[in-house]
């Protein structure tokens, strides 16, 4: 039996981020968005989806190498952004400042992947901490005015110290997000 996986950062954030998510909410709440709880919030390194018994063994005997010779580093979660167009956002997240360490963790958890059995991944990494999935908009106007507001606002930086191996289970009221292994950056 398999499992839906993937490899993030967990993330926790700050005051002045949930402060931000707070705002966001109020000013587009006439909009039909499905938000991540802040207690849930992770920057994915590698989404894995469907996840045999055998390659979580593989990645379990293989991650400790690659991730504990790791250095923890620091980023920052920078600026306030959207896929797709203001009037019809797919996604509202927050980015992360260029960081050669984080681009570099990104390269290894997913050659780590392939020597698991999965695709190299097509698209480039582009680091972003998702806040929400737009089903539908009301608010364009309040969304192009807090990207026009926040697109360079630093809301706190990080300590990367820790990658962890998550099990994805789907529910009803959003999924819930399991560790299965963390690893600790030692290096």
């Amino acid at each position: 039996m398999s499992k839906r996986t993937f490899i993030a950062i967990h993330i926790r954030p700050e005051e002045k981020l949930l402060t931000f998510i707070r705002e966001l909410h109020g000013k587009l709440s006439k909009s039909r968005i499905n938000w991540v709880n802040p207690e849930t919030m992770h920057l994915t390194l590698r989404f894995l989806g469907n996840t045999t018994k055998e390659q979580i063994g593989k990645i379990l005997k293989e991650a400790p190498g690659i991730f504990n010779q790791r250095t923890p580093f620091d980023v920052v979660l920078k600026g306030f952004g959207k896929f797709g167009s203001t009037e019809n956002p797919k996604v509202l997240w927050i980015g992360l400042e260029g960081n050669e360490a984080l681009s570099e963790l990104a390269v290894e958890t997913g050659l780590l992947v392939q020597g698991a059995g999965f695709e190299g991944e097509e698209r480039a990494f582009r680091p972003h901490l998702t806040l929400g999935r737009v089903k539908w908009l009301k608010e364009a106007e309040n969304l192009k005015k807090i990207l026009d507001d926040y697109r360079e606002v630093v809301f706190h930086r990080i300590v990367v110290n820790e990658v962890v191996f998550y099990e994805s289970i789907l529910k009803p009221a959003g999924p819930v997000y399991r560790p299965i292994q963390k690893f600790s950056l030692k290096g």
